[in-house]
């Protein structure tokens, strides 16, 4: 019903809100409107975008991918690109929502990321991640 959903986004609202820190992975449009969204709502909030290629949004143009992680950039949003999360170690973890597609929320959880960067793999604690 509407009412559930709206509690359900209340609720989820509410745990992005708490979060000191959110990893997001995936650069593709959900991804990156997620981390711009929560980039705008909560600045304080440090957000960290894993991606596996070395742009977002690989489907669209380079000039709109540019465009998104330079903005994503200057709002203070750690885009990690060329990366991979090869593990999530939570204490908690959910199908958000059947109308998200299998989209997964995990809260309190130590991130293992890997890429150019990171070649050995770097560990990260994170509040929540979406993926």
């Amino acid at each position: 019903t509407l009412e559930q959903r709206k509690e359900f986004w209340k609720t989820e609202a509410e745990k992005v809100a708490a979060a000191k820190t959110v990893v997001v992975v995936g650069g593709g449009p959900v991804g990156v409107e997620l981390a711009a969204e929560i980039a705008v709502a909560y600045p304080s909030t440090e957000i960290i975008l894993v991606h596996g290629a070395k742009k977002l949004l690989t489907q669209f143009t380079d000039d709109i991918a540019e465009h998104s992680e330079r903005w994503l950039r200057q709002h203070n949003v750690r885009v990690l690109l060329g990366h991979r999360c090869v593990a999530v170690d939570a204490e908690d973890t959910d199908v958000i929502s059947a109308d998200t597609a299998g989209t997964r929320e995990a809260r309190r959880s130590s991130v293992v990321v890997r890429g150019a960067e990171y070649p050995e793999g770097m560990q990260m604690e994170a509040d929540l991640v979406y993926w």
